[in-house]
């Protein structure tokens, strides 16, 4: 569950920010489901509803700036592995 006013990240749009929550009826059908409504920080004019039940599929938290360091100190902390022997596949 997001907050109003929260900062989050959507998909491959990036960072937007969680305007409101709004009921929407589904094409088809007389149900209604609360959606959440997303201001994309790089596009005034864009708009996305987002389902808030798979909304944790779609959206994540950002991290605070202490959060995000104290992840990039853990990373010293992994151990490396060795691909210099393995075959990559791309598809």
């Amino acid at each position: 569950m997001v907050n109003i006013g929260e900062y989050v990240s959507y998909k491959t749009t990036g960072v937007c920010t969680v305007d409101s929550v709004i009921k929407m009826e589904i094409p088809g059908t007389k149900d209604q489901k609360d959606y959440y409504v997303l201001k994309p920080v790089y596009d005034e004019q864009g708009v996305i509803y987002c389902p808030v039940d798979y909304a944790e599929n779609f959206v994540r938290a950002i991290l605070s700036k202490d959060e995000a360091n104290i992840l990039i100190s853990e990373l010293e902390t992994l151990p490396m592995f060795d691909m210099s022997n393995k075959k990559i596949f791309c598809i």
